[in-house]
């Protein structure tokens, strides 16, 4: 029964790898080929998540996760991992701020990219100074506005949407493939 409950979770993953991808927008490819240029090659991974690691997220994130298909990107070279990325998004003050987070193979942040949002008062979060803090970040750090990330002033709301967006994405991807979670 466990065998035929695989087959058909990789049957439908396969089916929506196929509906979704075309999900993807032009700024996610562009933010994707600056991330990853040649001679790496780039593939959409999809993965089904176990029950397991699904309750492990939500306790790491504090999120409730509404599926169990999980999709991230793998950038290779001659068949080894260079990298992965996962696009994400974080409710700021005035609606969704939609980034990638470009992880090493051990799964520290290498790159944080602001694809969009609407913040008013939120510039400074696109700014290469606010998101280098990221930079060497894991799993197993903070990542909170105040201990280990310094705000934009007058963008407080913004600032902790980045933050806890990128912790969870950071924790979500370690989890999701087998990496120690944190405590």
């Amino acid at each position: 029964m466990k065998t035929c409950l695989k087959i058909m979770a990789m049957a439908s993953c396969i089916f929506c790898a196929g509906a979704f991808g075309a999900m993807e927008s032009i700024e996610d490819k562009t933010a994707l080929a600056g991330a990853f240029p040649p001679p790496l090659s780039v593939e959409k991974i999809w993965k089904v998540a176990t029950s397991n690691q699904l309750d492990r997220v939500e306790k790491a994130t504090g999120l409730k996760q509404k599926s169990s298909l999980f999709a991230y990107y793998e950038a290779t070279r001659d068949g080894k991992v260079e990298a992965r990325a996962l696009i994400s998004s974080s409710q700021g003050k005035h609606g969704l701020i939609r980034f990638m987070v470009v992880l090493e193979p051990d799964h520290t942040v290498r790159n944080v990219r602001v694809l969009a949002h609407r913040e008013q008062w939120g510039e400074g979060i696109v700014k290469k100074k606010f998101l280098a803090q990221y930079i060497g970040k894991g799993s197993q750090d903070k990542i909170r506005l105040n201990a280990d990330i310094q705000g934009i002033t007058g963008a407080t709301i913004s600032s902790r949407a980045m933050s806890t967006g990128v912790r969870n994405a950071v924790r979500k991807i370690s989890i999701i493939l087998e990496e120690k979670e944190p405590e």
